[in-house]
């Protein structure tokens, strides 16, 4: 949980930084607000070196969208 909140606050460092140069520090930091979490979850498995698996099986998999359906088959 330690690494995830640290892992924010610097995306979030990162923002405030960046809009106290900006013309539109509002668009910055709804940038930040947006992006940091997300880029969080992606980057904090990446450098843990996570290996990423994923099948799908059973009725629903007809279901799925074309491209999701590629990379689970």
């Amino acid at each position: 949980m330690t690494v995830l909140l640290v892992a924010v606050a610097a995306g979030l460092a990162a923002a405030a930084y960046a809009a106290i140069g900006d013309e539109h520090p509002r668009r910055i930091a709804g940038a930040a607000l947006l992006g940091a979490p997300n880029g969080v979850w992606l980057g904090i498995p990446i450098g843990l070196f996570v290996p990423w698996d994923g099948r799908a099986s059973g009725v629903l998999v007809s279901l799925l969208p074309d491209p999701l359906a590629r990379l689970l088959s």
